[in-house]
């Protein structure tokens, strides 16, 4: 390395310092554009000026594009990634402006890790010939399939319908149109042929035929969002499914949720702001937390230290779920999946930490435990690796038998590490 080179590296190292809320020495930049991307992504869905997001992400596809675009697609993928559909929609207009190329060869990926939607949204870009050509061999393909009843993509489901209040998909509605070389009757009864071979949920309440959905492919969303209405207009049915999801003779979908989805839908039926007591048992969101996906799947002990302070009940972003239901949901989520001594318990983030046992049957039966420790206090991470080693010790645990990881939840810093305690110890 240069003279020159090290003086820089020395003056960034220098600089790069910055003191946090408690007073604490920090650092301003990991000095990865994709590390510091990362690390605040989610703070992007209150950033309303489109360009700031496509500023902050460019240094990071300039300091390594393949990486930076592998974690765009992790940014999108509502599965195994973060499900940020708005972020990855706004670079992705931005790379098709000013890279093309690149971008026209990734665009098959597009519906395997997002929605047809987001390939729509780039019909009128500098990748639009290459959209439309993907649009129009799906749909021949889906028309086959159709007359041969094999299974076709979702591509009809989210194409833009003409009769729609949103202008701008009546926009995008047009575009798709005019880019296909179709008459507007053409294209309203290809998307109605599609729609009403995919059996879309939407359209069949629509039509008031409830007795024609198949709840066992109700996608994972839908199941939330309308279960009133399913059990409004189709009770016996219904409740018929969910007996059966209970039994192990169903299964119910719910591989797009997170687990603080179905822990802000119990939160909504509650009577009080801060408390789940006496909660009444939902079927289908207790079916729902059963299938989540195991992201864990054996591979080690977590046990969550989660966050019960007053700070915790503001929402995140624009959305109205609470940091309360993200750490009630993730503490009971790696729970349940922790083995021996730590099995169905998690700790509370406080001066004076506890291990919580989450003895319910059920999901509200936890949630209303988790709800009588909530406590308003400050963050003493000492004392949680304090009483997880009494822990151990008392109980002549091993290194294995003790968590690998510790998932901290908090809106807040954290104390000091040590003690002067510590030194006497």
């Amino acid at each position: 390395m240069s003279f020159i080179n090290e003086i820089s590296k020395t003056i960034g190292e220098d600089y790069n310092e910055s003191i946090t809320e408690n007073g604490a020495v920090g650092y301003a930049t990991t000095q990865r554009p994709l590390l510091d991307l990362n690390f605040k992504v989610s703070s992007y869905r209150n950033v309303e000026n489109e360009a700031d997001i496509i500023r902050e992400f460019m240094p990071a596809y300039a300091d390594n594009k393949i990486l930076a675009l592998r974690w765009l697609f992790f940014v999108r993928d509502a599965r195994e990634g973060l499900g940020e559909r708005r972020y990855f929609r706004v670079i992705m207009k931005e790379l098709a402006r000013i890279d093309s190329d690149t971008i026209k060869k990734l665009l098959p990926l597009f519906a395997e890790y997002g929605r047809y939607d987001d390939l729509v949204m780039l019909i009128d870009s500098n990748v639009g010939t290459a959209v439309r050509d993907i649009i129009m061999y799906t749909i021949t393909d889906d028309l086959k399939n159709m007359k041969n009843n094999k299974p076709i993509s979702l591509l009809a489901k989210w194409l833009p319908s003409e009769n729609t209040s949103s202008a701008e998909t009546v926009r995008l509605a047009k575009s798709v149109i005019s880019k296909l070389g179709v008459t507007p009757k053409r294209y309203r009864k290809i998307l109605s042929a599609l729609r009403g071979y995919l059996k879309i949920v939407e359209k069949s309440m629509s039509a008031k035929e409830w007795s024609e959905i198949n709840y066992e492919a109700v996608p994972s969303r839908a199941n939330l969002i309308y279960n009133d209405a399913f059990l409004r207009n189709d009770e016996s049915r219904r409740r018929e499914f969910l007996g059966k999801v209970k039994s192990g003779e169903a299964k119910i979908n719910a591989g797009v949720l997170y687990p603080h989805d179905i822990v802000r839908k119990y939160r909504s039926k509650r009577n009080s702001w801060y408390s789940y007591s006496a909660l009444s048992v939902d079927n289908t969101l207790e079916a729902l937390w059963k299938a989540l996906p195991d992201t864990v799947n054996g591979n080690s002990n977590t046990i969550v230290v989660a966050d019960g302070s007053g700070s915790m009940s503001s929402t995140i972003g624009n959305t109205d779920v609470q940091a309360h239901d993200v750490a009630d949901a993730l503490a009971i989520y790696f729970a349940e999946r922790c083995s021996g001594e730590f099995k169905n318990k998690y700790i509370t983030f406080s001066s004076r930490p506890q291990l919580v046992s989450l003895n319910g049957d059920t999901l509200a039966d936890n949630l209303c435990i988790a709800s009588s420790h909530n406590e308003c206090s400050n963050t003493n991470i000492e004392a949680v690796f304090n009483l997880i080693l009494t822990i151990a010790i008392r109980n002549k645990m091993t290194q294995e038998e003790i968590p690998q990881n510790i998932l901290i939840i908090s809106d807040m810093e954290f104390d000091s590490a040590t003690s002067a305690d510590y030194y006497n110890r």
